[in-house]
């Protein structure tokens, strides 16, 4: 999966247009690796997704629910960090998709 960038950039794309947890096969024929991933927001927008990548042969329900949990902290965390350094979001002049993720902006204070 690692080794073909536009498999894990549609994987991605897809995930960030969803607001629920993925899963994705990565090697169909040999079904041994399992991608799950989870978008995350920064002030109600979805600006990434966090990803678990592992064996086919898994704790599902387990994990759905730890990667659910985990992005929550991690919003909240993120939220503290964008408000306490006046970072702001914009969104890139090109993109690939229609509904394009958001990158984080800074500004630095000196």
């Amino acid at each position: 999966l690692m080794e073909n960038p536009a498999k894990v950039h549609e994987m991605i794309q897809r995930t960030m247009r969803s607001d629920q947890i993925s899963y994705h096969v990565a090697d169909p024929v040999n079904n041994e690796t399992t991608v799950l991933s989870i978008p995350y927001r920064v002030d109600g927008k979805r600006v990434g997704a966090i990803a678990l990548f592992g064996p086919m042969r898994i704790p599902y329900p387990r994990l759905f629910a730890l990667l659910n949990h985990f992005r929550n902290l991690f919003e909240k965390q993120l939220e503290q960090v964008v408000l306490a350094n006046n970072i702001s979001l914009r969104t890139p002049e090109t993109t690939l998709e229609h509904n394009p993720p958001l990158f984080l902006e800074s500004y630095h204070h000196e």
